[in-house]
């Protein structure tokens, strides 16, 4: 097993040394820390208090999958969680990027041109992807599962997109994603209300995908062997 920050220079390594695909050791990241397991890796996220997705912590999720991807199919697949001791997936964007009088306009494109590239490349990427849910995840950490192939939810987790209890707009495509996920019956009464779901509420009289799987869970790290098999389907598999 290997474990080391990754910001984005590089693939995780093993204890052993650098790895091969880079030739060198990356710099330390603030925000994640990613451990190589055999066939997948482990992507935590720990930026205090809540892992809010500014700018920097989109550019560093961009990394690590396009460092995956690059190692694909050695690496076929990532689980997405969170580092946090409290039980928080992430809070979602970092509303100081949203803020105009704390941003500028040309930073304001930015963050958006990259959080939708990190998005696109999770829903349509080779790789197989797990969002393991610990917790909150609300906003645009809700629009992060969504995006990834499999949810898996602790038994203190809630998820939804709740933009208009903040008085925010929900992104277009965005409510799109979940009416095809949930059904538009479903999504249309979430998206209004801003309803954040629980394990309990996420299963078949809700319309939801069977994508959604929800177990309870003490940690994260014990979701680990139910994630396993999708990481091991054969190559071919994730091009069907």
């Amino acid at each position: 097993m290997a474990h080391l920050g990754v910001p984005g220079a590089g693939p995780p390594t093993s204890s052993g040394g650098p790895s091969s695909a880079t030739g060198g050791a990356p710099e330390p990241s603030s925000y994640l820390s990613v451990q190589e397991r055999e066939g997948y890796w482990v992507v935590s996220m720990h930026k205090e208090p809540v892992n809010s997705l500014n700018l920097l912590m989109w550019q560093q999720l961009e990394a690590v999958l396009d460092r995956a991807e690059a190692a694909f199919p050695r690496v076929r697949g990532l689980i997405f969680t969170t580092g946090l001791k409290r039980d928080v997936f992430t809070a979602g964007n970092d509303l100081l990027e949203l803020y105009a009088p704390r941003t500028s306009a040309k930073r304001y494109a930015e963050f958006w041109c990259t959080s939708n590239r990190v998005l696109c490349k999770l829903h349509r990427g080779p790789l197989s992807t797990i969002a393991a849910v610990r917790g909150a995840c609300p906003a645009g950490g809700c629009m992060m599962a969504l995006c990834c192939d499999h949810r898996v939810m602790s038994s203190q987790g809630a998820i939804g997109l709740n933009e208009v209890q903040l008085g925010i707009l929900v992104p277009k495509f965005w409510a799109l994603l979940m009416s095809q996920l949930v059904g538009r019956k479903a999504a249309d009464k979430l998206l209004t209300t801003g309803k954040m779901v629980n394990p309990a509420e996420v299963r078949p009289p809700l319309h939801v995908s069977v994508c959604w799987i929800c177990v309870c869970l003490g940690a994260s790290a014990e979701l680990e062997p139910s994630c396993r098999p999708v990481h091991q389907m054969p190559h071919g598999a994730f091009f069907v």
